[in-house]
């Protein structure tokens, strides 16, 4: 395939060299016992009448047979061992990269396209290895071993076979061309697809609400149509190299069969002598001239499934050779300092426009900030550059005067609780859910938090309670979700308390009670600590040491909850809304 790298999947495959020299060598007894056969057939054919020798070639005969059989089992038993040990290892490192990925680098492609790579590719790339040990292996091995035989039975009809052989390869090539470009069209759409389809289920509940079932439907439909155009295509041009090249293999037998007859009745000179052709050789002759082309008719014949297997593969290595988040820095913990600094920060997804400008501010050990303002105006960005998913075009955010850039990620993030406004919670029990990250705490432990932050009461209401598997996002309520997200920081810093404690929108889409209890857990979980709260609900933060309040990327006010209301500007109008 054009612009495709061979050399890392080969690599890949040949990782372990044990199994393919046991692969290799079930091919070569294959392939010997095959080739072997047609020169023991031409001359049990010759020796008829001559019962003791016929006896011997028809005993030797079942003798191949059977190693043939052994033989070709052990080696498909291996090709399959290498496919799907390849495809697994793939499938773990494209694991291992989406973890290694930048988030930037996650929010710009499409989930469904990533889970496509790591699930289907992977396995339409080992069903491609399974056809290419098996067929290519074994297609060589009797090609070369074909050929010698053939030079020394007759080398005139030798030449016929390998002169006009060719003639296949070339009429594969011509129509090739065309198929690998609508094979490698097949696989973005089939990307595509499972795109849509993620997406769909994800947001089922707002297509039904805003009753665009039809319009979901004839957007799958339009890619729908185009991968069925264009799978059709690349199924019709790869059907095509078979019967082309079985059509030209077929006069390349003939041919020879002819030449054969004419080398036997002395039409031709050269069937006398050392290499006198009789009936018999031309028989065996006929069988190798057979076997000889038989592997450029089966690897035509799985061409479609090669062709797959290559688009697959160069997803699958487009992704892993995707840049990673630099973690140059050691993964070592270290301590961070309580209080916090942000000098001139500036930030832009893009070139065109500045979603923060010039942030200023400093927070001291042990003080609550909440951070407010208009939807769009840069406060989740501020987070995102808290935890380094993203970094600042310019300026900095140091901790007791060091730069947090000096920290490895995963270090920083260990000294940094946050709640999120969208809650995850993972297709696991509860007790796992509220252990996330803290594997080592006791259910006694987890219970405690879940106790603390409120969320013991509907925990205990569930079929199993703790043990209750969530199997999907929708089996709770956001504000349920919520709480367990809380139990889950609240938990983690039972165990290590954390440097600094981010809340971002912690009470958004929850009802009255279920955020009396968020604010109490809140309140308990930030008291005495550093912590930055992202608020829209005003009533949960004015008790914050200090406010925020960014409008169109920049700080347009700060102070106490107090000091804003009366300050008659875009807090308070805030407020009053």
């Amino acid at each position: 395939m054009k612009n495709f790298n061979y050399k890392p999947l080969l690599r890949e495959i040949t990782v372990k060299k044990s199994v393919i020299i046991f692969a290799l060598l079930a091919a070569l007894i294959s392939v010997f016992t095959n080739i072997s056969t047609p020169a023991l057939i031409g001359q049990t054919i010759d020796d008829i009448g001559d019962n003791g020798s016929t006896l011997s070639s028809v005993i030797l005969l079942a003798i191949l047979v059977i190693i043939s059989a052994i033989s070709g089992y052990v080696l498909q038993r291996f090709a399959y061992k290498i496919a799907y040990e390849t495809a697994a290892s793939l499938r773990l490192k494209a694991e291992k990269k989406l973890n290694a990925l930048s988030i930037s680098k996650l929010d710009r492609t499409a989930k469904g396209d990533l889970i496509n790579t790591v699930s289907v590719d992977t396995e339409i790339l080992s069903d491609g290895i399974i056809q290419g040990v098996l067929q290519f292996i074994t297609g060589i091995l009797t090609v070369l071993g074909t050929i010698i035989i053939m030079l020394a039975i007759n080398y005139r009809l030798a030449l016929v076979v390998i002169i006009i052989t060719p003639l296949s390869l070339l009429t594969a090539k011509l129509i090739t061309g065309r198929s690998k470009r609508e094979f490698a069209a097949q696989s973005a759409l089939r990307a595509g697809i499972t795109a849509h389809a993620d997406e769909w289920i994800g947001g089922q509940r707002v297509v039904m609400a805003f009753n665009m079932e039809n319009e979901s439907i004839s957007r799958f439909s339009a890619l729908n149509e185009k991968l069925r155009k264009v799978g059709f295509k690349a199924q019709l041009f790869s059907a095509l190299v078979n019967p082309t090249t079985r059509f030209v293999n077929g006069l390349v037998y003939a041919f020879t069969g002819l030449v054969g007859l004419l080398l036997i009745l002395g039409v031709i000179p050269g069937g006398n002598g050392a290499n006198a052709v009789t009936v018999g050789v031309l028989a065996a002759f006929l069988s190798y001239a057979n076997q000889y082309t038989k592997p450029f008719n089966e690897i035509s014949a799985t061409y479609a499934e090669l062709q797959n297997a290559l688009s697959s593969a160069k997803r699958i290595f487009t992704l892993l050779n995707e840049p990673e988040e630099d973690n140059s820095e050691t993964d070592e913990y270290i301590p961070m300092k309580d209080s916090f600094e942000v000098s001139h920060l500036d930030f832009s997804y893009n070139e065109n426009k500045k979603i923060l400008q010039d942030i200023n501010f400093k927070l001291k050990n042990g003080e609550n900030i909440a951070v407010v303002g208009p939807t769009g105006c840069g406060k989740t960005t501020l987070i995102n550059l808290l935890e380094r998913f993203y970094e600042p075009l310019s300026g900095e955010i140091s901790s007791d005067g060091e730069n947090i850039a000096k920290y490895s990620k995963p270090s920083l993030r260990e000294n940094i609780s946050m709640v999120l406004q969208d809650s995850f919670i993972f297709n696991d029990t509860i007790l796992e859910n509220i252990r996330y990250g803290t594997p080592e705490a006791t259910e006694k432990q987890a219970a405690e938090a879940a106790r603390i932050v409120g969320a013991h009461s509907f925990i205990k209401r569930l079929p199993d309670g703790y043990d209750t598997v969530i199997s999907g996002n929708r089996e709770l309520s956001a504000g349920q979700k919520q709480l367990l997200s809380l139990s889950r920081v609240m938990l983690a810093n039972m165990i290590k308390p954390a440097s600094l404690l981010i809340l971002d929108e912690a009470t958004s889409n929850i009802d009255t009670v279920t955020e009396r209890k968020i604010k109490k857990a809140v309140k308990i979980l930030t008291e005495g600590r550093t912590s930055i709260i992202i608020a829209h609900r005003l009533s949960t933060i004015k008790d914050s040491d200090m406010i925020i309040v960014i409008d169109g990327g920049k700080i347009v006010e700060t102070g106490t909850h107090d000091s804003l209301i009366n300050a008659d500007g875009v807090y308070e109008n805030m407020y009053k809304a």
